[in-house]
């Protein structure tokens, strides 16, 4: 994991020799990429730690509840609004920095249970619909 958040410090503080267009967009599918090619491994279990982190927003995808956490509204992936561009990569950066740094003190299957934990707790969660898999077959 220090090789992954070597790279991610790295890109972060110097986005426009990772990034040409200096974007958010850009950094986040920088990102994927380099967990795609570990098998997803890096950020495994940081999409659960931020729903839990901002309470919410079990349907969305990590880099918008990044942005939801920070409190940033991005009009555009795009070339655009430097600044926000730019301060959007490094909250991100170091969300990503804090969830590894607890992962590793804590472990993946804590941060799994206590998601798990997190889900039951909420009033829309119906283990027994997605504990026995008929959603994904339309039942």
């Amino acid at each position: 994991m220090r090789e992954f958040l070597e790279f991610v410090d790295a890109a972060s503080s110097r986005l426009g020799m990772y990034c040409p267009g200096k974007t958010y967009g850009e950094f986040v599918a920088m990102i994927y990429g380099f967990s795609f090619a570990r098998n997803h491994a890096p950020l495994l279990g940081f999409r659960e730690w931020l729903v839990m982190r901002f309470d919410g927003g079990n349907n969305m995808t990590w880099d918008g509840l990044a942005l939801f956490i920070m409190n940033i509204r991005l009009d555009s992936y795009v070339e655009g609004d430097d600044q926000n561009h730019l301060k959007a990569v490094r909250g991100a950066a170091n969300l990503i920095s804090e969830f590894v740094h607890e992962r590793e003190e804590c472990g993946l299957r804590r941060v799994m249970v206590n998601y798990q934990n997190w889900l039951m707790a909420q009033s829309w969660y119906d283990p027994e619909i997605y504990d026995s898999g008929s959603y994904s077959r339309g039942e």
